[in-house]
């Protein structure tokens, strides 16, 4: 399966975490909410992995907004499989 398949499905079955720092700087900070990241990675693709993480891989999303304008979701699955949205950015 598409690694992009994979995480959208992640987000379609409700299998995600948001950080703190993505809900409460991130977002807020460009003006968009947690709905604007998800609708990104059901719109987008994935734009780069980031292989070398002390963790596991992190993968930028790039994907559109629910106003149309493109958005950066860094993410990463868990050791529990989910899918943890690190930080958003507005591009």
């Amino acid at each position: 399966m598409p690694l992009i398949n994979r995480i959208r499905r992640k987000v379609r079955e409700g299998d995600y975490v948001f950080t703190y720092h993505a809900l409460n700087k991130s977002l807020p900070d460009d003006g968009y909410t947690p709905n604007d990241a998800l609708n990104a990675i059901l719109t987008g693709h994935v734009a780069e992995i980031y292989e070398h993480d002390e963790r596991e891989p992190r993968y930028a999303v790039v994907g559109a907004a629910l106003d149309g304008y493109a958005l950066e979701v860094i993410c990463r699955f868990t050791f529990t499989s989910d899918l943890l949205i690190i930080t958003v950015y507005a591009l």
